[in-house]
C-alpha cells in the first residue's frame, strides 16, 4: 500500500513538473513568434517601399538598357505525367 502511494505521489510530481515545463516552453515560443512576426512586418514594409522605387527610369539611370531582341524559353517534358486512378 505504501509503495502504491509513493508511486502515485511520484507520478503526480512528474506530471505537474512536465506541465509546468510545457507552459514555460509555450510562453517562450510565443514570445519568439511575436518577435519574428515583428521582423517579418518590418521586412514586408521595407520590400513594399523598395518595390515602389523600381522603375524603368531608375533602371536606365543605373545603366540598364532595353533588350533589342527578346527570347523566351519553354520547358519540354521528357516524360509524360501518368494519371493516378484511385479505387
Amino acid at each position: 500500500m505504501a509503495g502504491t502511494f509513493l508511486a502515485v505521489v511520484l507520478l503526480y510530481g512528474y506530471f505537474v513538473n512536465a506541465a509546468i515545463l510545457n507552459i514555460v516552453t509555450r510562453q517562450h515560443a510565443a514570445e519568439e513568434l511575436q518577435g519574428l512576426q515583428s521582423v517579418v512586418a518590418d521586412l514586408e514594409s521595407r520590400y513594399s517601399t523598395l518595390r515602389g522605387e523600381v522603375t524603368r527610369e531608375r533602371a536606365r539611370a543605373l545603366g540598364f538598357v532595353e533588350p533589342k531582341n527578346q527570347t523566351f524559353t519553354s520547358e519540354k517534358r521528357l516524360v509524360r505525367a501518368q494519371e493516378v486512378i484511385s479505387n
